[in-house]
């Protein structure tokens, strides 16, 4: 962080402990140090601000019944410039919710607005489960549908063969009643006509609110797949994130370990040399070893004293 954002980010929580006090202090150790990754990584990428929010959760259909308006500019871009723009935005919801949850430790020593991202998260689950669930519904609500224009097609072709064979039978007996029954065969033809006109609009009716729920069943299913496929992308980015996390913690843990193993080196190698100092002292000044002292020449040794 800045040096006149550390200066202003002084822990100031007299109600807790000394224990919460020093969590909470190493939670914001981890906080800043992340915080200035990500600034690192978005001043090497380049990547703007973009303003994001995460603190309200809306359900599936609220999120997807706001109206969508598009400029020119974003109509016109390539999918590679929108899974850029989606990137960028991703990062500055992590850079955002990190921020928010630092300062929130920093005035109040809690992370309630965290919890309440974790929370609208596993919300955005829950829908994720329940919009596949939803989907297979609709697959099978489309494919009874299919089976019933089939159903409703052959019943109606077989009223209509009934019909054409009545209507020959019919045919027949005009002929046979034609000197008689003249009246007759013009009032048969005018209802036989009436009749197929009644059923071919009924058929083509009935088939008509067929195909428009069908129409409407694919739209809501299309849109529906469209939800799941971006809360996968959530999802990964999350995981990418956690999983990029738990490595730069192992790291820490590393370099830990390696400098509390290069102080007790240190201290051995000093006690060494210490025991080494105080021995070598030791053998001079009793004469030990290579450091006994020689008799001088022409005089006799006497007896050694006893120590």
């Amino acid at each position: 962080m800045d040096n006149l954002e550390k200066e202003d980010c002084k822990l100031d929580l007299p109600q807790l402990d000394l224990p919460q006090q020093l969590c909470i202090s190493s939670c914001l150790s981890i906080l800043e140090e992340a915080l200035d990754q990500l600034r690192v990584i978005k001043t090497i990428s380049k990547i703007p601000d973009i303003p994001v929010t995460y603190d309200t959760y809306k359900t599936v259909f609220e999120r997807f019944s706001e109206p969508k308006i598009e400029t020119t500019e974003e109509e016109s871009r390539s999918r590679e410039e929108r899974n850029v723009l989606a990137f960028r935005q991703k990062f500055c919801l992590i850079e955002s919710a990190l921020r928010m949850t630092f300062e929130e430790l920093m005035k109040n020593g809690s992370f309630e607005k965290l919890l309440n991202m974790i929370y609208i998260h596993k919300m955005l689950r829950n829908d994720e489960s329940d919009l596949r669930a939803d989907v297979l519904k609709k697959k099978a609500d489309i494919k009874e549908l299919d089976s019933t224009v089939n159903e409703e097609k052959i019943f109606y072709h077989k009223k209509l063969e009934e019909i054409v064979t009545a209507i020959g039978r019919l045919k027949e007996k005009i002929d046979d009643f034609t000197e008689e029954s003249t009246t007759k065969i013009k009032y048969t033809r005018e209802w036989e006509n009436a009749k197929i006109e009644e059923l071919d609009t009924a058929l083509g009716k009935k088939e008509k609110e067929l195909l428009d729920t069908i129409r409407t069943t694919e739209a809501d299913t299309f849109r529906e797949m469209r939800i799941h496929q971006e809360i996968l992308n959530a999802v990964s980015v999350m995981q990418k994130y956690i999983k990029r996390q738990a490595q730069i913690n192992d790291y820490k843990q590393y370099k830990i370990d390696q400098e509390r193993k290069r102080a007790e080196l240190e201290i051995r190698n000093k006690a060494a040399t210490k025991i080494q100092a105080w021995w070598r002292g030791t053998m001079v000044r009793k004469g030990f070893g290579k450091f006994r002292k020689k008799d001088k020449k022409g005089k006799k040794k006497g007896p050694e004293k006893k120590e």
